[in-house]
């Protein structure tokens, strides 16, 4: 017997690294994606956010502390059939 179960693709892991001195954000997941993320950026305060339709956050935890370069934070928040993936800077100037 066996349920007929579509897993959805989660959010397993945010971190970030400055390489060859650009700040990089990886987003690690359970899959593929099945749908390009959709985002908007904000400059007080400082944010860009992402949003992930059909996601969902296996994390554990809403917030990852990266504390490099213009990076403060990441946030990561599931509602309803989407998670948002928020990028918490330190200021606005590369908006």
């Amino acid at each position: 017997w066996s349920v007929g179960v579509h897993a959805q693709t989660a959010i397993e892991a945010v971190t970030g690294s400055i390489r060859g001195g650009s700040e990089v954000v990886r987003i690690d997941l359970s899959k593929e994606l099945t749908a390009v993320p959709t985002g908007f950026a904000i400059q007080t305060p400082a944010r860009i956010a992402l949003d992930f339709p059909g996601v969902t956050s296996a994390m554990g935890r809403s917030t990852v502390d990266l504390n490099q370069g213009n990076l403060k934070s990441v946030s990561v928040v599931q509602a309803g059939e989407r998670t948002r993936v928020v990028l918490n800077l330190k200021n606005s100037q590369h908006l």
